[in-house]
């Protein structure tokens, strides 16, 4: 039987079987940089579709409200 770690307590997996994210890219032969940068050309996007979701939250809007005067 696989034995998959509880990842939800970080004390259950150590600095040595710790990988980065470069290292598991490196692992599955995928290209980290190409990946870091998808994801940086995404970032305005992103940031435009959190605020406008947040803005539809009622008392997000009473508070940007109080804000901005």
């Amino acid at each position: 039987m696989l034995h998959i770690p509880d990842i939800s307590r970080v004390s259950d997996i150590s600095i040595d079987e710790a990988m980065t994210g470069r290292e598991f890219c490196d692992l599955l032969e995928i290209d980290y940089d190409s990946i870091v940068r998808a994801r940086q050309a995404d970032g305005p996007d992103n940031v435009e579709f959190l605020l406008t979701e947040l803005a539809k939250i009622e008392p997000i809007q009473t508070r940007l409200r109080e804000l901005l005067g």
